[in-house]
């Protein structure tokens, strides 16, 4: 299983392998498979969103909302997990200092 070098963008959900051509935040090693594997944590996540703004929009089905809010917070916990196993040494440092893993979804457990 090789393993190379993607740069990744959790706010954007982008993943490259080409540093300068959009914004990134984690440089990973990962192979094709654990790619494909974010990446559907990402189109997760984006349709999650969605979902989100439906509910807000439609405020008259209140209790939908919060376990709309449990699944996308649950993906991006997912992807912060992800992305700390495969991230280098700075990766792992960053998501660390900021707690994130932890932080997500507190108001909502």
């Amino acid at each position: 299983m090789e393993k190379k070098t993607y740069y990744v963008g959790v706010a954007s959900g982008q993943i490259t392998q080409q540093p300068d051509t959009t914004p990134w935040e984690y440089e990973i090693q990962a192979s094709d498979e654990e790619i494909a594997r974010l990446r559907d944590l990402f189109e997760r996540a984006n349709r999650q969103n969605f979902d989100i703004a439906y509910v807000v929009l439609h405020p008259i089905e209140g209790p939908k909302e919060e376990h709309d809010f449990k699944n996308y917070d649950h993906t991006l916990q997912e992807i912060y997990r992800m992305v700390r196993e495969l991230g280098n040494e700075d990766a792992k440092a960053h998501i660390d200092s900021i707690d994130v893993i932890q932080e997500l979804g507190k108001d909502y457990m």
